[in-house]
């Protein structure tokens, strides 16, 4: 086997090593704090309030987080990669009061920052509305590139969301060639739209889901056995894209096959006075017509001059009067970074539900509106906020609090976080072992092979690593594991190892060790983890292969649940 050389002398210390990755650090002096912020305060307030409830049983927050542990979390949640060591480094070793708020300002609107964020909730969005591996006449692509740039430009959540249930127009730059307007944004509903039998049932539900907060696709065949959701509900928001369709656009080649360019989406014309509905079937046999329907009961019954079915909704959903838009994405967003939403699932909405701290959602949803639906504002929200800022670490009356948010609670990596991370942490750009292209390529093996080992018995797709045998052998044995700790020439290791030995000497494997702690973990290691590294190194350099120490312990390190986890 590749790593047979790691059970041959010194095995006992690198388990030792080992073991020490699976403990989390003690937290150091707290960093500077943005209190100047009117909804960190309004945050920080509800949350303590909540902590308190009850004076008989307070609970006592965990402390705060360290300085390693906290830029890791937010580079992964807000760029969906770890900090490189020397972004570690700079952060942790700073004496700058600010240098938390400096840090969330810079990686939330300055280059080449602002970019990566673009690209990474690009491909988060992209990933949550059409699936990792959509149907091949489905542009991925396109739809992350429309979302990327609205990203960039920092548009406001009001207006993402409306332009992607109105979209019209091409699915690919390819439509250009034949006068038709290419549109990226039309591939969200191009995923789920369906003919005429299927009534557009998947567009019904990943609608309300993602941008309400509320799951109807339950509702499609009877009313909900444990809410007061009706079938009236689904098939009401579903009458909305009753004139929604697609056309495939093709070719023939020269043996007669047609061959798929692009895809147009469009909406049939309606006529004035014309009747809208759409026919469902109850569970008793009984076909009922249901006309567009908003959720708070309002209807259309007909047409008239200048209707556009797609376009009342979109702006029925993006209403500051809408009760569920606002505190749909904030609930959403509220658990991307902290573990959980106020609402538990974060698509579940509704009075069946309610809010952990409704004061908080009810504040939070009402600054995000009066800021202009700003999605970046409200990251910097949240992130500046005393409970991310915590330690996942426990105290006695906190370890069994999922709910008050008065610990950090611990998050799995999703494929991309992962990916992206090991491309950080083996320099694999920037050492040119990875070109774009390739990485591109290797992300999406990545993500069919995470697909395949990881989904669930729903047939819907995994989100996360949860440890199981086959999942942690993927990763230890996997080719980005491999190519990570490759000691080939023009490697990371090769790099690092003989440069810090030209620059160092003698004490070259103490600063070999720290900085591949700072690279996978963004932190330096501990005294003790530090002298047992050493050792492995003296150990193996007897024998002659002391590079293969260093290769072995960032084996280690890659594969540790301190690596694995948001913490």
């Amino acid at each position: 086997m590749r790593r047979a050389h790691l059970w041959a002398g010194g095995v006992g210390v690198l388990l030792l090593v080992c073991a020490g990755l699976f403990l989390l650090k003690a937290p150091a002096a707290p960093a500077g704090e943005d209190t100047s912020a009117p909804s960190v305060e309004w945050i920080n307030r509800l949350v303590r309030e909540k902590w308190s409830e009850d004076p008989d049983n307070p609970i006592r927050p965990s402390p705060e987080a360290t300085d390693g542990e906290f830029i890791r979390r937010l580079f992964l949640d807000v760029l969906g990669r770890i900090p490189t060591a020397e972004e570690a480094r700079d952060y942790i070793t700073s004496k700058d009061p600010n240098k938390k708020i400096n840090l969330v300002n810079r990686i939330l609107f300055e280059e080449p920052y602002a970019s990566e964020y673009a690209s990474y909730w690009a491909t988060v969005w992209s990933d949550m509305l059409i699936g990792r591996n959509p149907a091949r006449d489905v542009s991925k692509a396109s739809l992350e590139k429309w979302l990327r740039d609205a990203f960039a430009s920092n548009r406001s959540w009001k207006e993402i969301v409306y332009d992607l249930i109105t979209a019209t127009g091409g699915s690919t730059p390819e439509s250009l060639k034949d006068g038709i307007p290419f549109n990226g944004a039309v591939n969200f509903l191009m995923a789920h739209v369906g003919d005429r039998a299927t009534k557009n049932v998947p567009a019904t539900s990943f609608t309300t889901r993602y941008f309400l907060g509320v799951q109807v696709q339950c509702t499609q065949c009877h009313d909900h056995p444990f809410n007061d959701r009706t079938q009236a509900d689904f098939w009401g928001i579903n009458a909305f894209f009753q004139r929604m369709e697609r056309v495939d656009v093709t070719d023939v080649d020269d043996t007669g096959r047609r061959i798929f360019r692009y895809a147009i989406l469009r909406d049939r014309p309606l006529y004035g006075g014309e009747p809208l509905f759409v026919l469902y079937e109850r569970r008793n046999g009984l076909m009922i017509a249901a006309v567009p329907r908003f959720l708070d009961g309002r209807e259309i019954r007909e047409s008239r001059e200048g209707l556009n079915l797609r376009k009342e909704l979109a702006e029925w959903i993006t209403s500051a009067d809408n009760p569920y838009f606002a505190p749909a994405i904030v609930n959403r967003m509220w658990g991307h970074f902290l573990g959980r939403g106020i609402v538990h699932p974060v698509d579940d909405l509704g009075d069946h539900n309610p809010p952990s701290n409704p004061e908080l959602l009810y504040q939070l949803a009402q600054n995000f509106k009066e800021n202009g639906y700003d999605l970046k504002e409200l990251i910097r929200w949240i992130v500046l906020s005393e409970p991310y800022g915590l330690s996942s670490k426990t105290t006695p009356s906190n370890e069994r609090d999922d709910v008050y948010f008065s610990r950090y609670l611990l998050k799995q990596m999703s494929p991309d976080q992962f990916f992206n991370s090991l491309m950080t942490a083996s320099e694999a750009y920037k050492t040119g072992a990875v070109t774009p292209e390739r990485a591109y390529r290797l992300k999406q093996e990545l993500k069919r092979q995470f697909t395949a080992v990881f989904g669930n018995d729903e047939n819907t797709e995994a989100d996360t690593f949860a440890g199981t045998i086959p999942q942690a052998l993927l990763m230890m044995n996997g080719r980005l594991i491999q190519q990570a700790t490759s000691l080939d020439k023009g490697s990371y290791l090769r790099r690092l190892i003989d440069s810090h030995r030209r620059k160092y000497g003698r004490s070259a494997p103490a600063r070999i060790i720290d900085e591949l702690y700072l690279s996978a973990l963004s932190r330096f290691p501990t005294r003790k983890e530090r002298a047992l590294a050493l050792r492995l190194v003296a150990t193996y350099a007897r024998r002659g292969e002391e590079d293969k120490a260093y290769q072995d312990i960032f084996w280690a390190l890659l594969n540790s649940n301190e690596f694995a986890l948001i913490h």
